[in-house]
């Protein structure tokens, strides 16, 4: 339905000013701006009581808006704005949308598709807000896919739970992700469960798994005379066996999740040098012995896949 506002004085002047306007008895297209009666039939420019009737028409081409000489300069090119002022009462004004429609076949009919952007506000001593990115489909209520906020949260629904993308100040979360990759090399890093992260490079023939487990590794045999510990911040990764005053072995049990398979441990005798060596190991635990009773050992253990 065409719409017609009623203008006045000075914003009269500068529309004819700023607009190129054609009769539309020759013209090939029709005006975007139409001035006349409120009748609806297009009519010659006239005066009614120092006012004017304008008809704003759909347009059915391209619609170019060019701007010169911008440099560097940042510069409205289209202006969609929400002119009413926020109050006390009614704290927010929200945007305009900006939409996007297309249309496409489910098979048994056609269903519209409809992408826009707005602009949400958002009352505070400091105002601030929010882009939303908003998608609908044939005409149902919006979800927001996209949002980014004033202070750079990018988030790809509306909320931050560990299974949406989402980068704030504090992290950078990105969901369901089989791996990362090195686009130079075709190096990856793979995240399998929670805990083991795994380094492979471009073919998959090597693997090199670290294990930082979701549980503190234990010490079992290894308390005579005393009792043996763990060094508070040890990992399945790296750690300290303090054991017993008379242990000559310990058992180290990692934490969950296990190694894929039996990791490559080194062991270093923190008291006397060269003693201590690996005598078993598996995905789950391993075995030093043949140390001076009661020295204190570090680890690291590495993976491959």
């Amino acid at each position: 339905m065409t719409r017609y506002t009623r203008l006045t004085g000075v914003f009269v002047a500068a529309l004819l000013a700023g607009l190129l306007l054609r009769p539309s008895s020759v013209a090939t297209q029709t005006a975007a701006v139409v001035f006349g009666s409120s009748s609806g039939v297009p009519q010659a420019i006239k005066s009614t009581s120092n006012a004017l009737w304008v008809s704003l028409q759909s347009v059915a081409s391209v619609v170019t808006i060019s701007l010169t000489n911008l440099i560097t300069t940042s510069t409205d090119g289209l202006l969609v704005q929400n002119t009413t002022a926020a109050t006390a009462g009614v704290p927010v004004q929200i945007s305009p949308r900006v939409r996007l429609l297309g249309n496409a076949w489910d098979t048994a009919a056609s269903q519209s598709v409809a992408f826009f952007v707005e602009a949400l506000p958002a009352t505070a001593a400091t105002p601030t807000g929010t882009f939303k990115l908003g998608y609908s489909l044939n005409a149902a209520a919006a979800t927001y896919p996209l949002t980014l906020t004033s202070a750079g949260a990018l988030t790809s629904l509306t909320s931050t739970t560990a299974t949406d993308f989402f980068a704030t100040s504090a992290g950078f979360n990105i969901p369901n992700v089989g791996y990362f990759r090195s686009n130079a090399f075709g190096n990856r890093l793979t995240l399998p469960a929670d805990g083991l992260q795994r380094f492979i490079n471009s073919a998959s023939t090597f693997t090199a798994e670290f294990n930082t487990g979701t549980a503190a590794p234990t010490v079992a045999n290894c308390s005579v005379g005393t009792t043996g510990t763990i060094t508070t911040k040890s990992t399945n990764l790296a750690g300290e066996v303090n054991p017993g005053s008379g242990s000559t072995s310990c058992d180290v049990t990692f934490g969950a999740p296990a190694f894929t398979n039996a990791p490559f441990c080194v062991v270093t005798n923190e008291t006397t040098e060269g003693q201590g060596i690996i005598s078993a190991r598996t995905t789950l635990i391993f075995t030093i012995s043949g140390f001076t009773a009661g020295d204190k050992f570090t680890w690291v253990c590495i993976g491959g896949v």
